[in-house]
């Protein structure tokens, strides 16, 4: 272990400390009702806890350092009749307004009850933000995940596949978001990123804010997720959500292992396996839309050549073997042991919670609570692989105490492990489609250690304590199912064993009969075994100064200890590479913040300063140096080339400004400088490349942090108390941004990809949101979002050491290559119908139709453009738009209780309609796509320069458009099953609270 990182554990084993932003402030007046008076010296106690305040001789108040949370507040003062007021809701970092009035009495009266108003414009907030409760996340359909709910908000989009999915904010990429979790750092500073591991059975409130951060949050420019988690409580409480997804095939098109899927249809279709493909029963679009294959009658008679009879092969013989190597549907009754098959087994999500006081030892250890989640999801892959699922497990174990009545100590660990295939999965893969274990299998361990303490000094100062170790680590070094090389039976001279099933382990490649398709030999061999250990270290100190100064100051320590090796150690030596580094980084942070609030002006001032020592060695000060060559690269570190890596320090100012207009409307504005460090791979890596060549990447430690100046104009109005309307602008300067410079030497032995902060970018857009989020029948939201990106590039991506290369390199100016930014506006919508408590007809004591609830989720997608040279030279950019994209989700739920216990049984229909389209994944090559887009009759055929030429004919058809009875003339993607978006999906969910 590094001497830096022992010196870490030191700190974190010695000391305390602070963390802001996860507690929120009630703030208000008490006045007498008929007077209009401030009442000073008004007790004001949030009930259920030791938290108040004395009402000061303006009548004013505030209680600051409240757990988000729901609660009840009571107001009394001698002479005056007491009033509690219900349903004060408290949010993370928010101030929440409460306006009292008094009864004075001379005699005896009952408590006066009163329920807090509803605020749904938040008049301190001066950013973009998205709020949300484990309550209303449950209710949206098919929501498994924070990450899911919040992809539904304007300017947040989740991209890629089920098995791969990053979620970008405001155009900017996953290593650019933070994730606070009760004020805990929850990033994998390898890859950058959030540590998504939360169960939605732990939240309590989670909050998004897209721009406008306040100066106590550092290292992240586009995002940060600010998560609360429950804690325990003093009764015993628990919760269980369990989803089961019917058992179906995820894609359509046929089944890999059906005789109609593209790759071996024409090796087994009677009508052309026998005599080929040119010379059968097929169409002449059938023939195109397949491989071509002159048939298993060619395929023998040339198999057949020796003069021993004893080695030839009839034409059934080969087919079969055929079928046999590719497990295929019928290979089971050839005696195959594992015949091909997916698509029948479900996908289960199981989360579970349970709190309440520690038994037995509660009151002696301070009040001690606990809280327990655990999850556990399993989600069948799409298409086979060696790992049939992607199986996750997570947990959360926490435990609260209090230290006297102004103190409170947490411990809590949050833990999630997960199972892949560990590549892309096997039906991607062409001629690997069918040796589903061509991958080793991935494992990824996430470990959270938290100590936490909070501390109220007086009613107007507090600071919370936050001490965090995070473990990173990923495995892949082995595969999992060995073949057995026994043989089963021969087809002819040919002995088979169980293939394509298991890993061969032999050296060498082995290929089926006909179209060579890879069963064995090549699998494997990835080797991914990356850990990092990260202590985190923050102390924050608040202060009330006065009622209308509130400041915060801290400071930051995080101390890295990475050691990763990446490799490739195949049966082919040819292919192998070593990418590997050991480094220990670390950042000294800190900020000073005021919140100034007055009634019509609040103001979030603040000032943040970050160190960056990240270690590591530059070699690029000779970029064109030997030791960058296959004949030397294995004496780079040994070198004496390397000097030690830059520092970097930046001051990043933070402005945000709201202007409460009236009690229902708020103008808000907010200005900041934002930094991150470039990923890790970026800067430290050493690639050593193939055995053939020299170094392929090497890292630059020397990068400076990406910068984004951001500015954001937003405006909300609460119309009626029950909806509101959002509407937001911002524009990013982006700065500083990560691109590859490729450098080559005279004789091209030194040939590589470094790292520099060399591109740039601005992003300008803006969004529209509307609420309903009260109702006793309606409720929902609806939100667009229009963004425009443009990106650039200074300086040259590639520098040669050739003066002569370098000159004509120069010529192309990276400004000529810009591109005008088109709009991919997206939009979500949520209407929610559920019946009041208590509604409808009573039959045998049962309300059948109470809290009967029906759920739709709705999203568009505007059609990505696309650059498509129709005529030879034809290079008009972004010239075809794909056709927009549409998504209908469903939920059906049904409420009722039982004694204590509150069930919810619900459905969930992904894709209700089952709407099909053309996802651009299924394209055999350059010349489909090319049969596909000339088959299109599109309006800009229509033009002049198509005329005469017989390939085109004008129309409406629109990119995205597919085959069908109304347009027999268009071309489809010859691989169907990676053609098209998922089909219908069927849940059903029980969700029991107590």
């Amino acid at each position: 272990m590094s001497k830096t990182f022992t010196i870490a554990l030191c700190i974190f084993a010695g000391i305390g400390l602070l963390f802001a932003g996860t507690t929120g402030k009630i703030a208000g007046n008490v006045v007498d009702k008929q007077t209009g008076e401030p009442l000073a010296g008004a007790n004001v106690v949030i009930l259920g806890t030791t938290m108040g305040a004395a009402v000061d001789i303006e009548g004013d108040f505030y209680i600051i350092a409240i757990t988000p949370g729901t609660y009840s507040v009571e107001v009394s003062m001698i002479g005056y009749a007491t009033t509690e007021v219900q349903g004060v809701v408290v949010s993370i970092d928010k101030t929440t307004r409460l306006s009292v009035e008094l009864e004075s009495t001379t005699l005896e009266t009952e408590e006066i009850v009163v329920t807090a108003a509803r605020e749904a414009v938040k008049h301190d907030v001066s950013h973009s933000e998205v709020s949300a409760t484990k309550e209303q996340m449950d209710v949206v359909p098919v929501i498994r995940t924070v990450g899911e709910y919040m992809a539904l908000q304007p300017g947040i989009q989740l991209e890629g596949d089920e098995e791969g999915r990053e979620m970008l904010i405001r155009g900017g990429d996953q290593d650019q978001i933070g994730m606070v979790v009760d004020g805990l750092t929850m990033t994998n500073n390898i890859v950058g990123g959030p540590i998504d591991i939360i169960n939605l059975s732990a939240i309590q409130e989670v909050s998004v804010i897209r721009g406008g951060f306040n100066a106590e949050y550092g290292n992240i420019r586009s995002g940060l997720f600010n998560v609360i988690t429950k804690e325990g409580t003093q009764r015993t409480k628990g919760s269980a959500d369990v989803r089961y997804t019917f058992p179906d095939q995820k894609h359509r098109g046929p089944n890999l292992y059906d005789w109609e899927s593209y790759w071996v249809r024409p090796y087994v279709d009677p009508a052309v396996a026998w005599v080929g493909t040119q010379n059968g029963s097929w169409d002449e679009y059938t023939q195109n839309q397949y491989v071509t294959f002159k048939g298993w009658n060619a395929y023998v008679e040339e198999f057949n050549t020796d003069d021993n009879p004893d080695n030839d092969m009839t034409a059934e013989e080969a087919r079969n073997l055929y079928i046999w190597q590719h497990a295929l549907k019928g290979s089971e009754e050839l005696g195959h042991p594992h015949p091909g098959d997916y698509g029948n087994d479900p996908d289960w999500l199981v989360d579970l919670s349970l709190n309440g006081p520690f038994p037995f030892i509660s009151e002696s250890l301070g009040n001690m609570r606990y809280f327990i989640s655990y999850r556990y999801n399993s989600e069948q892959y799409t298409y086979p692989a060696q790992i049939p699922a992607v199986n996750t497990n997570s947990w959360m174990v926490k435990l609260n105490f209090d230290i006297g009545q102004n103190m409170k100590v947490g411990l809590e660990t949050i833990q999630g492990t997960t199972e892949t295939a560990g590549g892309t999965p096997a039906s991607e893969l062409d001629r690997g489609a069918y040796f589903p274990h061509v991958t080793s299998p991935l494992d990824l361990s996430n470990r959270v250690y938290g100590l936490t303490f909070d501390h109220v000094l007086n009613p107007s100062t507090y600071y919370n304590v936050r001490l965090s170790y995070i473990n990173v680590e990923t495995d892949q070094n082995k595969w999992r199912t060995l073949r057995n090389p026994a043989i089963i039976r021969n087809f002819g001279p040919v002995a088979v064993d169980e293939q394509p099933w298991g890993f061969l382990n032999d050296p060498g490649y082995v290929y089926a009969v006909a179209d060579e398709a890879v069963i064995g030999g090549v699998g494997g061999a990835e080797i991914n075994q990356n850990k990092i250990n990260t202590i985190n270290i923050k102390a924050d100190l608040t202060s009330q100064v006065n009622k209308n100064n509130q400041v915060q100051v801290g400071i930051e320590l995080i101390f890295d200890d990475m050691e990763i090796f990446v490799a490739e150690d195949g049966f082919d030596p040819t292919g192998n590479f070593i990418n590997t580094w050991t480094e220990t980084p670390y950042r000294i942070q800190g900020y000073v913040q005021d919140k100034l609030e007055f009634n019509d002006f609040i103001a979030n001032l603040g000032l943040r300063f970050d160190y960056n020592q990240p270690g590591g060695v530059f070699y690029g000060a000779d970029p064109y140096s030997k030791y960058f060559s296959r004949v030397f690269k294995f004496q780079l570190e040994e070198s004496g080339i390397g000097t030690a890596a830059k520092s970097s320090f930046t001051v990043s100012p933070r402005i945000g400004v709201a202007h409460p207009i009236t009690e229902k409307s708020k103008l808000f504005f907010n200005y900041g400088h934002f930094y991150d460090l470039a990923v890790s791979f970026n800067r430290f890596q050493i690639n050593y490349g193939l055995q053939s060549s020299g170094i392929t990447e090497l890292g630059n430690p020397d990068l400076l942090p990406r910068k984004t100046i951001a500015y954001e104009l937003g405006y909300e109005h609460d119309f009626a108390d029950m909806y509101l309307l959002r509407l937001t602008g911002y524009y990013k300067d982006v700065s500083n941004q990560i691109g590859e410079v490729y450098y080559e030497n005279f004789d091209a032995s030194v040939n590589y990809a470094s790292f520099s902060n060399d591109q740039f970018a601005d992003i300008r857009g803006f969004e529209i949101e509307l609420r309903k989020e009260w109702g006793h029948w309606v409720t929902g939201w609806i939100n667009y979002t229009y963004m425009l990106t443009s990106n650039g590039l200074i300086g040259q991506e590639t520098q040669f050491q050739d003066p002569r290369k370098q000159a004509f390199q120069s010529k192309r100016n990276p400004l000529d290559e810009l591109e005008k930014p088109l709009p991919q506006p997206y939009a979500s919508g949520n209407l929610r119908i559920m019946s009041p408590q208590g509604w409808g007809p009573d039959w045998g004591g049962i309300y059948w139709f109470d809290r009967l609830s029906i759920n739709t989720l709705v999203n568009w997608n505007s059609g990505e453009y696309l650059t498509y040279p129709i005529l030879t030279g034809d290079q008009v950019a972004n010239n075809l738009q794909w056709k927009d994209w549409w998504s209908v989700d469903l939920r059906i739920s049904k409420y009722f209780d039982v004694g204590t216990v509150q069930f919810d049984v619900f459905l969930d229909i992904i894709n209700v309609f089952d709407l099909k389209y053309l996802s651009g994944g299924g394209f055999s090559g350059d010349n489909d796509f090319r049969d596909y887009i000339y088959s299109l009759h599109l309006p800009e055929y229509g033009k002049d320069r198509y005329q005469g030429d017989p390939r085109f004919t004008a129309g409406d058809d629109k990119v995205g458009d597919y085959r069908s009875a109304d347009k027999p003339y268009i071309n489809d993607p010859d691989v169907q099953h990676l053609a098209w978006n998922t089909p219908r999906i069927v849940i059903l969910g029980l969700r029991i609270g107590f």
